[in-house]
């Protein structure tokens, strides 16, 4: 008989809404999984309570009231008190959706109590990483320290499950790309050689919004490469894992952060006025330029620019080159802010890979919307502008490579499945969020072995390094030095 497997999940916001909820109902039957605890802020706990009722979900609730001043932790009594509930409705599985900068309290509270944990990228933060060098470091160091405990836990509980959703690793495109890349190294022994990866969320925000909205907000010191930024640091260092014996042994990082300050300075408040008129001006944002730059003093990065260098010793085998966008390209056009900041508020994804592999390969995986999602339509959705563009253009040396490969490929994932996508389906990285919540699920029910997981701990230390070098880098910027980090010998410096 298949074990029964009570959830918990961590942190109920649009993110878990959107997925994590809608999941576990589906896959209720086929992996015997039931929410019996979703664990919230106090400040939403109205919001919480009405959300759980009208969408008929039966389980119970706790609210803990968190500080993010410092590093976040649990209250003694709340930790006793989820204790006693993860006692009271036998929780074997956590599923955690909250602020990053929570994730290291929770992570260990899965740990010390032998509950498999799937948990959201990043693995971690840390306030105010991106100004301040120590924090920085820290978020290495918190990976260290996890994968350390985790270790040690394992003794206890060989079979515990910790995984983390980088739901591109699961995308059928991105694996096509890794696919064609393992391909071609088995045949020239060449690397990954220069990559140049584009991603903009397409999220506009209003300077008022810019210090007032929390939800992927700046206020905490971090920003962009805390929010969607890490996917793109986990999957082109996953890219370049291909080559097995050609590995690099130290990571030169050099990074350009886009702050509030630069931000206001290429489109200040009186460009506001101009563009909105009245309904901006009357009361909206009452602040001069130079007033909004002292109140956002020390927030984190809306945009990042990051090279990075892979290198064996002093000489270079992989260089990236990352430009990381809050702010680009939107389809919003109204002052205030809508319900939907997770999807909606005129939010626009663009993003572009090209991945070259020497003389022999190049491949492009472009993904472009030209309008936000539409949950009604999706006429039209595979093609270029459409809401489930995804595409991977491949070009080859075929007479070099001396294999009947063709010179050129195109594989249109998007206008593949945009067919029979009924409801709220938003194709790719929904689908591929859910192979990585059902590869969880089987791993927990032992279907599948531990080892085959494609998104574990023990696999996120170059994507955790990436990460933290790049703060490490701007908040030495930030200080007035030079914005160069390193990482070597398991040291970051």
């Amino acid at each position: 008989m298949k074990q029964t497997n009570n959830v918990m999940v961590i942190g109920c916001g649009p993110h878990a809404k959107r997925i994590y909820l809608p999941l576990i109902k589906k896959y209720h039957e086929k992996y015997n999984t039931d929410l019996k605890l979703v664990v919230e802020i106090d400040k939403l706990k109205k919001e919480t309570i009405k959300y759980l009722k009208d969408h008929d979900i039966n389980s119970d609730t706790y609210f803990v009231a968190p500080n993010y001043n410092s590093e976040f932790k649990l209250a003694k009594k709340d930790y006793l008190n989820l204790q006693k509930l993860v006692k009271k409705y036998n929780i074997n599985a956590v599923i955690l959706s909250t602020d990053p900068l929570a994730h290291k309290t929770y992570i260990n509270f899965a740990l010390e109590n032998g509950l498999h944990n799937l948990t959201d990228k990043p693995v971690t933060t840390q306030v105010n990483a991106s100004t301040e060098p120590k924090q920085a470091i820290k978020i290495m160091e918190d990976y260290k320290e996890l994968l350390k405990k985790y270790k040690e836990t394992e003794i206890k509980y060989p079979d515990l499950i910790l995984s983390c959703l980088s739901q591109r690793r699961y995308h059928p495109a991105v694996n096509r790309v890794k696919a064609e890349l393992e391909r071609i190294y088995e045949r020239t022994n060449c690397p990954v050689t220069s990559i140049v990866c584009q991603h903009s969320d397409g999220q506009w925000r209003m300077p008022d919004e810019v210090i007032n909205l929390d939800y992927h907000g700046y206020n905490g010191g971090i920003g962009k490469c805390s929010h969607s930024g890490y996917h793109f640091f986990d999957v082109m260092y996953w890219y370049t894992q291909i080559a097995k014996n050609k590995k690099h042994n130290k990571i030169e990082c050099y990074a350009n952060f886009i702050r509030p300050n630069d931000w206001i300075t290429q489109l200040n408040v009186e460009d506001y006025k101009k563009i909105f008129g009245n309904s901006y001006s009357n009361g909206k944002f009452n602040l001069t330029n130079e007033e909004f730059i002292e109140k956002t003093k020390g927030f984190g990065e809306i945009d990042a620019h990051v090279n990075i260098s892979l290198m064996k010793d002093d000489l270079k085998i992989t260089n990236i080159h990352f430009s990381l966008l809050h702010n680009g390209f939107s389809k919003r056009s109204w002052v205030d802010a809508r319900n939907n900041l997770y999807k909606g508020n005129g939010r626009i994804r663009h993003e572009t890979h090209i991945v070259h592999q020497g003389p022999f390969q190049v491949i492009y995986y472009v993904s472009y919307q030209s309008d936000q999602i539409d949950n009604d339509s999706l006429k039209g959705s595979g093609l270029i502008g459409g809401e489930l563009h995804s595409d991977v253009y491949i070009f080859r040396n075929s007479k070099a490579l001396g294999v009947d490969l063709p010179e050129f490929e195109v594989v249109q994932f998007g206008k593949v499945n945009e067919q029979g996508l009924k409801g709220y389906s938003r194709g790719h990285q929904e689908d591929a969020r859910g192979s990585c919540f059902c590869e969880f699920m089987m791993a927990v029910n032992g279907e599948i072995p531990k080892g085959k997981l494609k998104s574990s701990l023990e696999q996120h230390e170059g994507s955790v390094a990436l990460m933290s070098m790049s703060y490490l880098a701007a908040a030495k910027a930030y200080e007035g030095s030079t914005p160069l980090s390193f990482y070597e010998k398991g040291e970051l410096q």
